[in-house]
């Protein structure tokens, strides 16, 4: 018998077992089930992903982060930390999806209701040096100049639908949130950055990635989401948490809200410059 024969007799069988051991372990993939439901925050603890492990191995692995598309009645949203995830066989285990949301004119997903698919999810990534807008993926021309490509000098004028290219804006929307999140602590850790909300360093880290993202994310959507807007909404959240209406304050009380709103919006915006996400 030839010697190249001999040698695919040899390996063949390894050959077939690689194959079974591979067909075997796609079975198991598809006995993990991923199931997600909102929490109904905008921010932070955004929903809770439950980790349904039917198979007999150990699941340990690291998900995410993600970009979790819109069904275009809910806000999307993108998580930055991916979630270390290790669930023993047939047992199911609870994690929670901390991120922000993508579009301030549309509501968070209600208190336990389903999030989208898990399959739908998209794994974003950093942009790439000198990446430019594609009229092909979606881009179309904008307006509003105001704003950069994360990161960069240079201006965007494009704006995207997310809904419709969610593959396309993801890598542009987290990037966006990892130069905001650098650029606040830079400002922290030099102490050029304080708000109303300094007292509460987690309430006013959450708050001013938030905001600064939503101004950043209503741009590359050809919308605007100004200071005006920003105030309404705040003026209305009190409103509706405190039993004293904005109309019952003092005239010192109400300037100092008035004040304490105004040096929020300038903390989104000093984060953003920093960041190089606005002129």
């Amino acid at each position: 018998m030839p010697k190249n024969k001999t040698n695919i007799l040899a390996v063949f069988p390894i050959i077939i077992l690689i194959f079974i051991k591979s067909s075997y372990l796609f079975a198991q993939h598809n006995n993990v089930q991923f199931t997600a439901v909102s929490t109904g925050a905008t921010t932070g603890h955004l929903a809770d992903l439950m980790v349904n492990n039917n198979t007999a191995i150990e699941l340990n692995t690291t998900l995410g982060p993600f970009f979790i598309p819109s069904d275009g009645k809910y806000q999307p949203y993108i998580t930055v930390t991916p979630i270390k995830v290790i669930v023993r066989p047939n047992e199911t285990m609870t994690y929670p999806i901390m991120g922000y949301c993508v579009d301030i004119h549309r509501p968070p997903i209600s208190n336990g209701k389903f999030l989208p698919k898990f399959e739908e999810w998209i794994t974003p990534s950093t942009l790439p040096n000198y990446w430019n807008p594609s009229p092909s993926k979606g881009w179309t021309p904008s307006t509003i100049d105001n704003y950069l490509i994360p990161g960069t000098e240079v201006s965007l004028k494009s704006a995207i639908n997310v809904d419709k290219y969610p593959q396309e804006a993801a890598n542009v929307l987290f990037t966006a949130i990892q130069k905001i999140s650098l650029a606040f602590e830079s400002l922290k850790n030099i102490g050029s950055l304080e708000t109303v909300l300094s007292s509460k360093p987690e309430n006013e880290k959450e708050g001013v990635l938030q905001q600064t993202f939503w101004i950043y994310t209503s741009l590359i959507q050809g919308k605007a989401y100004e200071k005006e807007e920003f105030i309404a909404k705040m003026k209305e959240q009190i409103n509706n948490k405190s039993n004293n209406s904005i109309k019952s304050l003092t005239l010192e009380e109400s300037v100092n809200l008035e004040k304490g709103l105004d040096d929020l919006w300038s903390s989104f915006q000093q984060v953003g410059t920093l960041a190089k996400l606005f002129k």
